[in-house]
């Protein structure tokens, strides 16, 4: 039980920390596929509600849009200078995963 878990967990760092690649290949090829049980129609109403510009509460959470986009419009209209680029990427772990562009730091 308890202890077999334990050790496939150890085995599993082991094989990440010889060739991080190869285990996560691995990983992903035993990993059943996870699908999402949420209806279509209730994620795109959740969406729909999240960014309409109504200012209604939608299941007990204020929607998203209303007070994302003001906090946000400001924010994305500031200019970026080189320091703050520098500082940020000073900060950053060498080894960092990829974003949607696939560029790690290191790249």
């Amino acid at each position: 039980g308890r202890q077999r878990h334990i050790r496939a967990l150890a085995d599993i760092q082991k094989r990440y920390r010889s060739n991080a690649k190869k285990c996560m290949t691995q990983i992903r090829k035993e990993a059943e596929p996870l699908r999402c049980t949420i209806p279509v129609p209730d994620v795109e109403r959740h969406f729909r509600d999240s960014y309409s510009t109504s200012s209604h509460i939608v299941g007990g959470v204020p929607p998203f849009g209303a007070w994302h986009r003001r906090a946000t419009v400001d924010v994305l209209g500031q200019e970026i200078d080189k320091a703050e680029v520098s500082r940020t990427l000073k900060r950053m772990p060498y080894q960092s995963a990829p974003g949607p562009d696939r560029i790690t730091y290191a790249s």
